[in-house]
């Protein structure tokens, strides 16, 4: 699979509160092969990855000044749903938003929901997001 690189664009993160971030280049795959060609393709280059999705995170750890900016947006994907052991395999571009309808569709649902659902199920891993209950935990 070939490998597109977009140039830099200045780009803030969805909260609006940081400065935005010049990533070297930008790179939205659509398959695990795109990612894979994009990693070798960085490492040959020197580049740290920086892996994003929605860019709703209210710290810097989104912040891709001087890295491949990974943008997982495309993989969006549902893979499977396993209810008799209530598991979920997707992709990291899905948005929780998203999942939340596939569980509920499925009679299945998290322990915890953070406030913003447009954010991925990759970021929000990513970031340790939490629900507003400091008892119910991170996803």
């Amino acid at each position: 699979p070939g490998l597109v690189l977009s140039p830099p664009v200045a780009a803030a993160d969805a909260s609006r509160t940081r400065t935005p971030t010049h990533p070297t280049a930008v790179v939205t795959p659509t398959s695990e092969a795109e990612v894979v060609c994009a990693m070798r393709h960085a490492a040959s280059e020197g580049w740290r990855v920086r892996p994003v999705g929605s860019l709703h995170s209210w710290s810097g750890v989104a912040d891709a000044l001087g890295a491949l900016r990974l943008d997982t947006s495309s993989l969006d994907r549902v893979l499977g749903v396993d209810t008799e052991r209530r598991r979920v395999l997707l992709q990291p571009g899905v948005r929780l938003v998203t999942l939340r309808r596939v569980l509920t569709a499925h009679g299945l649902t998290l322990g915890s929901w953070p406030m913003l659902l447009e954010q991925t199920v990759g970021g929000a891993v990513s970031t340790g997001s939490h629900g507003s209950s400091g008892i119910d935990g991170t996803l």
